[in-house]
């Protein structure tokens, strides 16, 4: 009932569906800018940009679902899972009615607003705006029913039906492309692609818990408060991702147009995507620690923080090194020479990876709901990074490359030096035990990938492309044993018969360094 035997699966399978993302991610940005140009791509980019921010209507009441499921679900308390459901079910039909008002608002207001910038696709901004607000309107109605699942710990459905409607997303709007249409087409095809996926989550719901009802007669005031005041701590990491990545787009279209937001979000993308898995991991933990804590297994929550945290570093750090290291080659390769900048990419990467490594501990935090001070915490950093890129683009009229150094330099400080004492300080680790068994080794096994990618850039210094294939695959295929001997566990390998069976058994050095 608590989701430990599941917790492994469930990451795996949210991993796998994130590859559709990973992949589309990739090819739908080169197809715009291919199709309809470098400043179509950022005014699309804009039009995101202006859909994150009615997120805030939620005020992070979605996050609270599937923790409050979760700690019914692990009780068998029906009654209690039906309440908590249907009180936040009728919050979140008013929430997505209130962002749906805000969509058209915005559609019409935004030409009239931004007119220099958004120039002649005045008309197609009010649509694509109109679309993506009707999408982020039926996800956040239907939120409920994804809240059940994955507090039901059945990711897999989950992300499934989210995976599967995105599939036909993206093949819609490539249709749309190659058939000469513009970002009209594309606002319609996401709208459209957003019923898919709610149906399939409203269907398995009721078949993963056959008891759910949601009702306005289940529904209870006090109920609905508490689970508000819970997201409430959730909604305070959301607001932080808000003003660091929507403002800052803004900014950057104000100061320097759509064209020059297509160069940035392209290095960020990139750090996102690798950033990604790390938060699908992170969510999967909630649930379960929300579980373990009804339960009373303290002892196995400590042992989900240390373990977290190592699995998270081995994972992002090869992907930082890589996108210090060769980042503007693989931009060059992804979208074109024009986009191959070799610094913002590697400020960018940087930053971020402190708030990476503290992804999946913050969940964590917040099955236990104990994540509050570290969410207000990066919302100052937050803040600072705003504050920043407003002083280097309005005040000294600097470029791309100050506008990551002021987003990257807070966030780096702030993930670094507090988040670690913080967490020891709540669940009760000494700060030794978890910089070394967590961060450490992970910061030992990469180096030798390090040297590989530098010195294939030193080597090929004028052919970017065969140092970013060629120091990738040799800093790999030196990777590769490091991990398999070192990283993964007994358990896992034991999984793959073929190459359990060569090898070897493990030295009492190495059996200490795994354990």
């Amino acid at each position: 009932m608590s989701g430990r035997d599941r917790l492994v699966r469930n990451v795996l399978t949210s991993w796998l569906t994130q590859m559709v993302f990973v992949v589309a991610g990739f090819v739908m940005p080169r197809l715009i800018d291919h199709r309809l140009g470098q400043e179509v791509l950022g005014l699309w980019d804009l039009g995101w940009t202006l859909i994150a921010y009615f997120s805030l209507v939620q005020l992070g009441v979605v996050g609270s679902v599937n923790r409050y499921v979760a700690m019914h679900y692990a009780r068998n308390d029906i009654s209690g899972l039906n309440r908590c459901a249907s009180s936040v079910f009728w919050v979140l039909l008013v929430m997505a009615a209130i962002i749906g008002l805000l969509s058209v608002g915005t559609a019409v207001a935004l030409p009239r607003l931004m007119p220099e910038r958004v120039g002649e696709h005045g008309a197609d901004m009010t649509w694509v705006v109109l679309g993506l607000g009707g999408a982020s309107a039926i996800q956040t109605a239907s939120s409920v029913y994804a809240g059940v699942l994955t507090g039901c710990h059945r990711w897999g459905i989950h992300n499934g039906a989210h995976a599967a409607g995105y599939t036909l997303t993206v093949l819609g709007m490539v249709a749309v492309l190659l058939g000469g249409g513009g970002i009209r087409g594309l606002a319609l095809v996401q709208f459209l692609g957003e019923l898919l996926p709610t149906a399939t989550r409203v269907f398995f719901a009721y078949r993963v818990c056959p008891g759910l009802r949601l009702s306005l007669r289940q529904a209870d005031w006090k109920t609905a408060r508490a689970m508000m005041q819970f997201g409430g701590k959730s909604f305070v990491p959301q607001v932080a991702e808000l003003i660091l990545h929507q403002t800052v787009n803004v900014l950057i279209v104000g100061y320097l147009g759509p064209a020059a937001l297509a160069l940035f979000a392209r290095p960020h993308s990139l750090v996102m995507q690798s950033r990604i898995f790390v938060l699908k991991m992170s969510a999967v933990l909630v649930p379960s620690v929300s579980s373990l804590q009804a339960l009373g297994e303290q002892g196995r929550i400590q042992e989900l923080v240390v373990k977290s945290a190592r699995y998270t570093a081995f994972l992002i750090l090869p992907v930082t090194t890589f996108l210090v290291v060769c980042g503007g080659p693989l931009l060059g390769l992804w979208m074109g020479p024009r986009y191959a900048d070799d610094w913002v990419v590697a400020v960018l990467a940087l930053g971020y990876t402190g708030v990476t490594l503290q992804l999946p501990v913050l969940g964590i935090l917040g099955g236990m709901n104990q994540h509050g001070r570290l969410a207000i915490a990066n919302l100052v950093g937050s803040l600072v990074a705003a504050v920043g890129a407003v002083v280097v683009l309005g005040g000294l009229k600097l470029g791309l490359l100050a506008v990551a150094v002021a987003v990257a330099g807070p966030l780096l400080a702030v993930n670094v030096f507090y988040a670690p004492v913080h967490i020891c300080h709540r669940t009760g680790l000494p700060i030794g035990r978890y910089l070394k068994e967590a961060l450490l080794f992970p910061l030992l096994c990469i180096l030798p990938f390090a040297v590989c990618l530098l010195a294939a850039r030193w080597l090929f210094g004028k052919q970017p492309v065969l140092a970013l294939l060629g120091g990738g695959a040799v800093g790999g295929a030196v990777l590769l044993p490091i991990y398999w001997r070192s990283v993964l566990p007994e358990s896992l390998k034991a999984s793959v018969p073929w190459l359990s069976a060569r090898r070897k058994k493990p030295t009492a050095a190495a059996a200490g360094w795994v354990a």
